[in-house]
């Protein structure tokens, strides 16, 4: 199975799409915007660093192993 992250575009096609979704849920979790957003940035840090291994998206489960 490849990645199906593969190259810088589409990670930004996967941020675009999911971002405020992640942010969304940051949000509610801290009920602080400027901590969701350090948050969600976090998040997506993580998937860029590890995009060669992500071979299916489950936000939600990634999510809650990434608080």
């Amino acid at each position: 199975m490849s990645a199906i992250i593969q190259t810088n575009k589409d990670f930004e096609v996967f941020f675009r799409e999911n971002f405020p979704s992640v942010y969304a849920f940051m949000k509610r979790y801290t009920g602080d915007d400027e901590l969701a957003a350090d948050l969600a940035q976090e998040t997506f840090i993580r998937v860029y660093e590890r995009r060669d291994e992500i071979v299916s998206v489950d936000c939600t489960s990634f999510l809650l192993e990434s608080l």
